[in-house]
């Protein structure tokens, strides 16, 4: 199956659209706001945000039809991503709202994890303090990997589900920005080489050899990119339009 948001019925619903049958269904209740649909074989992940102003988590199994409503202890779910029964997503860090944490969800314990903490720094100025966050970013799982970045530190993050561990694994000396990961492989976006943060170049990191290797130096566009098998995929504009490359 398929899954996606859009804004055809006034509101933010999810749709899928099922592959076998040809058939597209919506998945969200009517005049709902839901945003950012993540798919693991038979299950969809979707946060909504609610009247009272905080997000919760919804899932959908495709073979059950059933739809499960999961409120978290923090009351967040941005940027859901899902693997097996763990669901990874952003959440109020501190000050709730300028910043984000990230935390875990194991749908079949019903637990709730906060694996990364945003940092900040306040420094004086003139009659207060101006705060400078080092925001946690937006979190993707593959099996027992969790990968984040930092904004605008540029530090891409792996977190050991099993061993609780975190270790960084690459800076962009611009940012880094957009990614996935799949098995080993970390697929990359980083600005090194671009000043405007318009653009930026696509990499792999491979986690066994511990090794970059460069896809594309050309002219990618940021947040975008998937990686599966031994395919990937990413937007660049070579030719002067948005292609899929």
């Amino acid at each position: 199956a398929a899954a996606w948001y859009d804004q055809r019925d006034g509101d933010s619903a999810i749709y899928m659209y099922d592959l076998v049958k040809k058939q597209e269904k919506r998945l969200s209740a009517p005049d709902s706001n839901s945003h950012l649909p993540s798919i693991y074989k038979e299950t969809i992940v979707w946060s909504e945000r609610v009247p009272d102003g905080k997000v919760d988590l919804y899932t959908y199994n495709c073979v059950t039809q059933q739809t499960r409503r999961i409120i978290t202890p923090s009351r967040s779910g941005n940027y859901p991503d899902i693997h097996k029964n763990r669901i990874v997503y952003s959440g109020p860090g501190w000050q709730r709202y300028l910043f984000s944490d990230i935390y875990m969800y194991d749908t079949a314990t019903d637990m709730e994890t906060r694996i990364a903490h945003a940092d900040y720094l306040e420094v004086p100025t003139v009659g207060g303090y101006t705060i400078y966050g080092n925001d946690v970013g937006i979190p993707k799982i593959f099996k027992n990997k969790v990968v984040r970045s930092t904004y605008p530190e540029g530090y891409i993050y792996l977190y050991d589900v099993v061993s609780g561990a975190e270790t960084a694994l690459v800076k962009g000396v611009m940012g880094t920005r957009s990614f996935n990961v799949y098995e080993d492989k970390l697929l990359y976006g980083d600005y090194r080489n671009y000043v405007d943060f318009l653009n930026h170049d696509v990499y792999i990191y491979d986690l066994t050899a511990e090794q970059i290797i460069m896809v594309s130096s050309l002219e990618a566009i940021p947040y975008v990119g998937c990686i599966y098998e031994d395919k990937v995929t990413w937007l660049d504009k070579r030719s002067g339009t948005l292609e899929v490359h």
